[in-house]
């Protein structure tokens, strides 16, 4: 009973998790659907504001010079004003159910305000050459009512931004919450389970098949333990990915793109060894199929080749991480992102049990300072792509050189292999 209570908690947790993550995504999307739409209404906002001004600014210099080509930029700015004041309406009317308290005051202070510009450059009003100090001081205060207004609206329209994102951090907690609590449930649903199975293994012993159940459990928990291993590695892989890459990309939408893309490559590198093995082994060139081929533009623009051999299950996620990372750069960079560039991915053991992987792009220009992809990783060699790979090389004891030629990037790879890895290697891969 506790263990189905627990499996039903579980299930439950998952589902609240699910709910969580679907509001954490819609709260992001209307934080950006917000800050479009605001950008918007502060552009108009301030296009007005500089209308205003040069037909304020024409009006003078055409009232002291006289001169008619301030009459003309004066009219100029007069006749874009309705326009301007539509747009404008437009903007709002997009990113509120009706016009905020205040957009009608604003249009009609700015109509007011043209209006008494226009009559005070009128011939038959002031003529030029000559300015009405009255008229400058009433003018001078309906320009202050109307900075004053604008001011209010521009910050009416940043208090509504500032509470969409407020709603997308709480919604953001909680996504962290519910994951926190399915780990804890998952972890004591992981030790009811062995302890069943502890207790299911005593009783079969018990019955007098002893040397058969003592086999199949040393089996059983040589897999558990390997699978246990794996299972925390990817939990610990993929929460390294959503908080650092949250912490280094300020757009949700970017951060949300690049963990994802992360978060596949490393999913298609599990899934393939996996369906291989239950200690998760599988050929190399099948791994660099699934994730690099993954990204190629082409059949023809991607090429691989060296002897069949047999990753060991340690290997297996760093080399799929650093790939991964490599052909993002190809393909916004690199040899990927020109309309005839190639990549080739060669391999081979050498001396001291190492195995060298070779990485050449073709086609693809040398970068320039401070150019994206100039570093190790996908991001100028400061950001968490580069951190991925230098600590995918430590957890797989490998190193990495890159240079650029004529031809395009060359990226040499090798990785420190035991004796009976390379056998294994060999044997299982002819």
């Amino acid at each position: 009973m506790a263990s189905f209570a627990l499996v039903l908690l579980l299930a439950a947790l998952f589902l609240a998790g699910g709910l969580a993550l679907s509001r954490g995504y819609r709260a992001e999307d209307t934080a950006r659907t917000e800050v479009q739409q605001t950008r918007t209404f502060l552009r108009e906002l301030s296009d007005l504001t500089l209308l205003l001004l040069d037909a304020e600014t024409s009006q003078q210099a055409y009232l002291l010079t006289g001169a008619a080509a301030a009459r003309r930029a004066f009219e100029a700015a007069r006749d874009a004003l309705p326009p301007r004041l539509i747009a404008l309406e437009g903007a709002i009317a997009k990113s509120h159910a009706g016009a905020p308290d205040g957009i009608t005051t604003l249009k009609a202070l700015a109509r007011d305000r043209m209006a008494a510009l226009d009559a005070g450059a009128s011939a038959e009003t002031v003529a030029p050459g000559q300015a009405d100090a009255g008229a400058v001081e009433a003018g001078q205060a309906a320009t202050g009512a109307l900075r004053r207004e604008i001011d209010r609206l521009r910050g009416a329209e940043l208090a509504r931004l500032d509470r969409a994102f407020a709603d997308a951090d709480l919604q953001r907690n909680r996504v962290r919450l519910a994951l926190g609590l399915i780990g804890a449930t998952t972890s004591a649903l992981a030790v009811l389970a062995a302890g069943l199975a502890f207790r299911t293994a005593r009783d079969q012993a018990r019955l007098g098949f002893v040397d058969r159940l003592a086999a199949e459990r040393d089996r059983a928990d040589l897999v558990s333990r390997e699978l246990s291993h794996r299972v925390k590695n990817l939990f610990a892989v993929i929460l390294s990915i959503i908080s650092v890459t949250a912490r280094a990309e300020r757009d949700p939408r970017v951060a949300a793109q690049k963990s994802r893309l992360r978060i596949q490559a490393l999913a298609r590198a599990y899934e393939l060894s996996s369906s291989h093995s239950a200690l998760g082994t599988a050929e190399l060139s099948d791994l660099l199929q699934a994730v690099v081929g993954a990204y190629a533009p082409a059949a023809d623009r991607f090429r691989r080749h060296g002897p069949p051999v047999v990753l060991p299950a340690r290997l297996m996620t760093p080399i799929g991480l650093i790939v991964n990372e490599l052909a993002t750069n190809a393909l916004k960079h690199g040899a990927w992102s020109g309309p005839e560039g190639t990549l080739s991915l060669s391999w081979a053991f050498g001396q001291h049990c190492r195995l060298h992987l070779t990485w050449a792009e073709q086609g693809a220009l040398p970068p320039q300072a401070e150019a994206p992809g100039a570093g190790p990783g996908t991001d100028g060699g400061s950001g968490f792509g580069s951190r991925m790979i230098d600590l995918s090389l430590q957890q797989a004891a490998g190193r990495m050189t890159r240079h650029w030629d004529d031809t395009g990037l060359t990226v040499e790879m090798s990785f420190d292999l035991t004796e009976d890895e390379v056998v294994a290697a060999r044997v299982h891969g002819a």
